[in-house]
């Protein structure tokens, strides 16, 4: 990054892209599986700190160079820290990608810092020193100290950032900002009413409160005032969070879920020797108890590597295994054979009856670059790139959120449930139909194997448990290596099984809540407070010009 601070060399600008990365990399620490979201309320104030003395010290002509490289430094720090366990996938089979190791943890959070260099730069318009702060400062001088106005625009240009890679070129919302708060149940639970993205925004405007501490005494009224907004927003978020626990209520859906949790490590899932003893460890741990109720034993991603359509005897031993009045939903490829064409493959999951026979399907919609599919694959399958996952070509996509009604083999009726495999846990946008009848729990099935014992399944874990709070639905989550729980409509864990070992969860399955606020008006209110945000500090800009 070239920067020329005014009097300063290359090394200046390269000492303040340093400490940006330092700040990130301690902002890091919020995610999980430490999960300290008190440490945002070190790292934006280091980042605005360091904004502070670039703009002080930086020409005028090269400040929007200088904000965009410490915002692009802190975010490398941030997700460098934090998503440095992708690159582990790339080891399951080292003799071919390890190569492409360094570009998995320093090329994604190096892209996906840019969001965070855009956000800063966006902010740069709010950065001016507050005219009428203090008697004693020195209004547009030197050592004037700056307006409050440039935290509220950088809280909106954060929050933007983390909205846009959430959904540009199909999204990676990974690790955005609102995940911080995943290991507090009680922080958590204003996504029922916002959002993430709302809940992103206040948890970032709170952390840079402490920022209004540069320049001015303790006892200056802006800082008294941000210190109260801060208070707010965190004991606001916390005593609604308090409040909804203490009032929930739960009760019995009348149907028990039976998770099963195999541990099949990635690199002998697809050995075809293996096969037929990794179906056994799945029939072995899916003999649910003796239950008046029907029970929905879950299985996790690709669980069945067959063609079920074309395995009868798979299919009487799985219904014999789980028992007339039960089914099975599990993982399992699904095939699209048209004569003379080629054949199209889905990430699907299949749904069983005690008879053997297969009562409904899900086609994944939302597929992961480089794992599922080949991007530009013209171009980066001519240079000897390839997809990271064995055994078959690219798949296809199917058709988006769906709302499954199901029946056992004896006529029971089931609670009707949204299916999620894998990576369409992350997308807030994406959990139900736009159309049809509301679910009445979530499934999502998955298989975090490829990331063994890292931050990365702990990460995905806290994702899922958003979503069920958006939702007010409970969530059932069958993991390959773990994590496999049974998470409530407000977040909390019923049961989990722990990571890389075998075992499975019986629970009763909760019903669902009223809907909720978000799932009614989706990020209605994210926008709305990104509206007053913005216009608030455009109005706090006016006056100080």
């Amino acid at each position: 990054m070239d920067l020329q601070f005014k009097d300063r060399s290359f090394g200046r600008g390269l000492t303040h892209g340093i400490f940006a990365l330092l700040a990130g990399a301690i902002g890091g620490l919020a995610q999980a599986p430490t999960s300290w979201w008190g440490v945002l309320f070190v790292s934006l104030p280091l980042l605005v700190w360091l904004l502070d003395q670039a703009h002080r010290e930086c020409a005028a002509g090269r400040r929007m160079r200088a904000f965009f490289a410490i915002g692009w430094w802190w975010g490398f720090g941030y997700l460098g820290s934090s998503l440095w366990w992708v690159g582990n996938a790339l080891l399951v089979d080292a003799e071919q990608f390890a190569w492409a190791l360094p570009f998995a943890m320093v090329g994604l959070p190096a892209g996906l810092a840019l969001f965070y260099g855009l956000g800063t730069l966006a902010a740069l318009y709010f950065w001016r020193a507050d005219t009428a702060a203090d008697s004693h400062d020195l209004g547009g001088q030197a050592g004037a100290p700056f307006s409050r106005k440039r935290l509220i625009g950088l809280a909106v240009g954060f929050a933007l950032a983390d909205w846009v890679r959430g959904h540009i070129l199909t999204g990676f919302p990974w690790n955005s900002l609102y995940q911080s708060l995943g290991g507090t149940d009680q922080m958590m639970q204003f996504a029922s009413i916002g959002g993430p993205w709302a809940l992103g925004f206040l948890i970032t405007l709170a952390a840079l409160m402490p920022a209004t501490l540069f320049g001015r005494s303790l006892a200056s009224r802006p800082t008294i005032i941000a210190a109260l907004v801060g208070l707010m927003i965190t004991g606001g978020l916390f005593a609604y969070g308090t409040w909804r626990l203490n009032h929930a209520t739960l009760q019995d859906s009348g149907v028990t879920v039976h998770i099963v949790q195999p541990n099949i490590a990635q690199r002998d899932k697809w050995n075809r020797a293996l096969l037929p003893q990794h179906m056994e460890t799945l029939l072995t741990l899916s003999a649910p108890p003796p239950d008046p109720r029907s029970t929905i034993v879950i299985w996790p991603e690709v669980a069945v590597p067959y063609d079920l359509t074309n395995e009868p005897g798979l299919r009487a031993e799985i219904g014999e295994t789980i028992g007339l009045g039960n089914l099975l939903i599990t993982g399992a490829f699904e095939f699209d054979r048209i004569p003379g064409a080629a054949t199209d493959i889905y990430n699907g999951i299949s749904i069983l009856d005690g008879t053997g026979r297969i009562i409904d399907t899900y086609r994944k919609h939302h597929l992961v670059p480089f794992g599922e599919y080949l991007p530009l694959k013209a171009v980066l399958s001519a240079i000897g790139l390839k997809k990271l996952t064995e055994g078959i070509g690219d798949l296809a996509a199917g058709h988006g959120p769906q709302t499954l009604a199901l029946q056992t083999g004896d006529g029971r009726a089931i609670p009707a449930f949204g299916p999620q495999i894998c990576y369409e846990a992350i997308f807030p946008h994406q959990q139900t139909a736009a159309n049809g009848p509301r679910p009445q729990w979530l499934v999502n099935v998955t298989n975090d194997a490829w990331y063994g014992d890292t931050p990365g399944p702990r990460q995905h874990l806290v994702q899922a448990r958003f979503r069920a709070i958006e939702q007010g639905l409970p969530l059932a989550r069958a993991a390959n290596t773990g994590i496999s729980a049974l998470i409530d409509p407000y977040g909390r864990i019923i049961g989990q099984h722990s990571l890389n070992n075998q075992g499975v969860i019986t629970e009763p399955l909760p019903t669902a809540l009223s809907v909720t606020i978000y799932a009614r008006v989706g990020d209605s209110l994210f926008w709305l407070l990104l509206v007053l945000g913005g216009l608030s500090a455009a109005k706090w800009q006016r006056r100080a010009t």
